[in-house]
Parts: structure tokens; C-alpha cells; sequence
């Protein structure tokens, strides 16, 4: 049975590594494998977690790097939630096919995504994601009760995808409009860290603005840092079907919310040996 009340995350540990030479995931950063540190934020926050990786080799091999790295411990007292490796469904076809793979096995209704190779990732920035996720469902489910009771109807948002300005000349590009959208957020605000400010006056809708600010969105996201919805698993699988392969095509064909945040080390990805 699927339950909305879980949340759940997927690590995709897939890639073939070109730019780096070998997998990103086991090599050493701070004296730890990458993986580690992506799993070992993810403590105290889910419920369960699903590693997609593109063959059963490295599958092993993971869950050797796991059980080394914990060889004295029991791994049910050092991560909080369920561990979950899956192969990819289909092969060599990139983020979207782990997405996909993932998001067809999870056991709620969102789940986080998250590569291998961003070992800066921390709680707090899972945190501002769920909490942000679970606000503007909260809202989403109020405004439509008396429409519709059945939640799986709802027209709810399919994508919850972080943006910060990238550089100086995205922060000079668009002068935003706050918009006011008619409920208060004083509570959440209170709740959520310092370091990740929800300015949910400038929060948009993707498919409901202007081109230009559309591409910005587009140019400053972070679509593999982002929460999706499980039903976009089908939609996935027709973009692959029809060889379509980029993130950004995703979102640009669902509901995606966009969500301001300040920018730091989170979305950093080790993809060469130069960025250690």
C-alpha cells in the first residue's frame, strides 16, 4: 500500500562517470566514500531510501562499501530508514531512466532525488524540501476538499525544484515580481533554516509565466536535487520512449513549482578530479 504520510528518497548512482574516469559514488571525499555522505544526511528524515544503480557489479559493490564502512555495526541502528538497491530498468539512458526506476518503486507519493556525487548535500536542505513539500500540499488539499475527495485526483504539483542565482549575471538577469499568493506562511518560516529561505513570493509555477522567466527557472534549477511525484514515472517513460532524455524536458511537461533558495555548497557535484 502507498502512503503519503512516508518520505522517501532516491539516490541515483547510475552515471557512467565519463568526465571523472571511474564511479563517482565510491571514490574518498573527507575520508569517506561519497555515497556515505549522501546517505548519512539523509538520517533522521525519511523513511525509506533507493539507491538506482545501472548493474547488479555495482550494486555489490555498494553494498560492500556500505558494510565495510559499518563492518561493527548493525545497519539498522546506523541508518534511520529502509535501504533499497535497485538496477536500472532501463540502461544507459541517464538520470531520467533512474528517476523513473525509482520513482516506480517507492512507497509513497513524492520521494527526493539526489546524485551519488553531491557529498555536500546536509539535513537541513532535506528538510526545507519536505517541509516545503508538505505545506503546499497541505494548502493544495484545502483548496480542493470541497471538489474532490479523492486525493490521487487532485491536480497536485508534480515537482518541487529548487533555483538560486547560479552567478552575478543571474542575479542581474530578472528583477522579480512578488506575487502574493493569498495564504500565510508565517508558521513554516519559523521552522525552516537560516541557510534556506523559502521566499514564497518569488516561488512560481513554471507553465504559468512568461518565456523569459520560464528559461531562467530552466538555467538557474537544480532538477536533480528536486522532489518528484510518483505518477510522473509514465511521463517519463514516453519522453524516453521517444528518445528524449534531458531533466529539463520533464519539467517543462508537468506541473513544476519553483522554489527560491540561497545558494551554497548543497548543489556542488564532484564530476572531475579538478573540483576536489
Amino acid at each position: 500500500m502507498k502512503n503519503g504520510n512516508l518520505r522517501s528518497a532516491i539516490v541515483l548512482c547510475g552515471g557512467m562517470s565519463r568526465r571523472m574516469g571511474e564511479d563517482k559514488g565510491s571514490m574518498i571525499i573527507n575520508k569517506k566514500p561519497m555515497i556515505l555522505h549522501v546517505l548519512e544526511a539523509l538520517n533522521n528524515q525519511i523513511d525509506e531510501a533507493i539507491l538506482v544503480l545501472n548493474n547488479s557489479e555495482r550494486i555489490a559493490k555498494y553494498k560492500k562499501i556500505i558494510h565495510e564502512n559499518y563492518f561493527s555495526q548493525d545497519l539498522n541502528n546506523v541508518f534511520s530508514y529502509d535501504l533499497i538497491f535497485l538496477e536500472d530498468e532501463i540502461k544507459d539512458q541517464g538520470p531520467l531512466s533512474g528517476i523513473m526506476t525509482g520513482l516506480e518503486n517507492i512507497s509513497s507519493n513524492y520521494a527526493l532525488i539526489l546524485p551519488c556525487d553531491s557529498p555536500f548535500v546536509n539535513d537541513n536542505f532535506i528538510s526545507f524540501m519536505f517541509d516545503s513539500l508538505d505545506t503546499r500540499l497541505a494548502i493544495d488539499t484545502n483548496n480542493n476538499s470541497s471538489k474532490n475527495s479523492h486525493l490521487d485526483d487532485l491536480n497536485f504539483i508534480d515537482a518541487f525544484v529548487p533555483y538560486h542565482y547560479k552567478n552575478k549575471e543571474s542575479n542581474d538577469f530578472f528583477s522579480f515580481k512578488h506575487k502574493n499568493y493569498n495564504y500565510s506562511h508565517d508558521n513554516h518560516d519559523e521552522n525552516v533554516n537560516n541557510n534556506y529561505n523559502n521566499f514564497f513570493n518569488n516561488n512560481y509555477f513554471l507553465n504559468n509565466e512568461n518565456e523569459r522567466l520560464k528559461n531562467f527557472l530552466l538555467k538557474n534549477s537544480e532538477p536533480l536535487h528536486s522532489i518528484y511525484r510518483k505518477n510522473n514515472s509514465k511521463k517519463i517513460r514516453k519522453l524516453l520512449n521517444s528518445n528524449v532524455h534531458d531533466v529539463k524536458s520533464l519539467l517543462q511537461s508537468i506541473n513544476s513549482y519553483f522554489l527560491l533558495m540561497n545558494s551554497d555548497n548543497t548543489f556542488k557535484n564532484i564530476n572531475t578530479k579538478e573540483d576536489f
